[in-house]
Formats: C-alpha cells, sequence, structure tokens
C-alpha cells in the first residue's frame, strides 16, 4: 500500500498529515488533562474553604472550657473565672498604675453582670477588699473619679447577688456613705445606688449615718 501512494508521489505529504493528526489528538488529550485538573483544583479549594469557614464557626460556639482544632492541638481560652482572678490581682497591685487600674476595674464590672456564678467567683477571689481600697479618693483627679465611679458600680452588682456576694461588699457600705458627697456627682449618686442594695442587709445604725448623710 504504501508503494501505492509512493508512486503516486503523496507518501510524504500522507505521512506528514499523520504526523500533525497524532499532535493534534495528543494536544486534545493534554488539554483535557489539563481542565481535569483545573476542576480538581477548584474543587479542592472549594472544600478547604467550606471546612474553614465551618471551622470558625464552630469556634465562634464553642463552650469557654476548651475547643478543639482538630486532632492535632486543642485551645484552651481563658475562662471569665480565671479573668476575674487576674483582674482582682492587677486592681489590688500597688503598682498597677491609675489608667490601668480604671480599666481593670471596668472590665471587673462588665463581667460581674454575666451572672450568680461570677459574682461568687469574685467574692471568692476577694474582689470585696480591691473595691473597697479602690473608693478612696486621694488625688480627686479624673481618673481617680472614674476609678471609684467603676467600683461603687460593681458594688451595686455585688450587693444585687446571691448572699456570699453581698457578704463581700458590706464592708464598703462605711466608704460609700462617705462618697455621698463627693464632688462629682456621678459618684455621689452611684454610691448611693450600691448602699440602696446594701443597707436591706446591713445594721440599723449603717443605715441611718447614710440617711444622715443624704438629708444633712
Amino acid at each position: 500500500m504504501d508503494q501505492y501512494f509512493t508512486n503516486l508521489g503523496v507518501l510524504p505529504e500522507l505521512q506528514q498529515l499523520s504526523i500533525r493528526s497524532k499532535q493534534h489528538k495528543q494536544a486534545g488529550l493534554t488539554a483535557q488533562a489539563l481542565a481535569a485538573n483545573r476542576r480538581s483544583q477548584a474543587a479542592e479549594a472549594s472544600r478547604s474553604h467550606r471546612d474553614q469557614l465551618l471551622r470558625a464557626k464552630r469556634l465562634r460556639h464553642a463552650p469557654y472550657d476548651s475547643f478543639s482544632l482538630g486532632p492535632s492541638h486543642t485551645v484552651q481560652p481563658e475562662s471569665p473565672k480565671t479573668r476575674i482572678m487576674q483582674l482582682v490581682t492587677s486592681i489590688s497591685a500597688a503598682s498597677t498604675s491609675p489608667r490601668d487600674k480604671h480599666k481593670a476595674l471596668r472590665a471587673l464590672r462588665q463581667l460581674l453582670s454575666e451572672g450568680d456564678a461570677l459574682l461568687l467567683a469574685a467574692a471568692q477571689a476577694g474582689a470585696g477588699t480591691c473595691l473597697a481600697k479602690s473608693l478612696v479618693i486621694r488625688h480627686n483627679s479624673a481618673v481617680e473619679l472614674k476609678t471609684v465611679f467603676e467600683a461603687a458600680w460593681a458594688i451595686t452588682t455585688m450587693a444585687a447577688g446571691p448572699a456570699e456576694s453581698v457578704a463581700a461588699v458590706l464592708p464598703t457600705a462605711p466608704l460609700l456613705i462617705l462618697l455621698l458627697r463627693c464632688t462629682s456627682t456621678h459618684v455621689a449618686e452611684q454610691s448611693a445606688w450600691a448602699l440602696g442594695k446594701i443597707t436591706p442587709n446591713a445594721d440599723l445604725e449603717l443605715e441611718k449615718a447614710g440617711l444622715n448623710v443624704l438629708i444633712g
């Protein structure tokens, strides 16, 4: 057969056509492989993105105690009770700057609003003592008055809680009575609110003392 085409003088052209046909076929297969590879990579990227979204969603709804990021490791987030202990320690430390003390008291006050369990944790951590010390005005600066205001607010919250929480802040009552005459209206009003929560649990003499300051 090849001899026939050779005699016709067209064998070289047929051979070239055959070669080009094979090349086109291979190119077509290569393009299909590349397209399949691209589809596979796109599918893998989509799965990876979906897994990341699911993982992020799980982390947002994870409990306080711990959450898992996979079989290889586990992250232990800081619990609110641990945070309260840290804040009480920071507020009580003599080395804490006035601004940092104010920030710590505000953070503590915000945490105390999250339930009785945290009020009890604060009482057990010694919050009553550090709050009492925070009610003392020495320099009458703006930061100090803000700190006293936060302390009085935290005391108000603890005084509205369970018995152990109330007992922890009862000793602050005499200091709160003195603050009823504070030059800062905000501090005086918050101190009055705190006393309103404490006095039902305090003795009669303490209650009279507070009333005398208010009407005196």
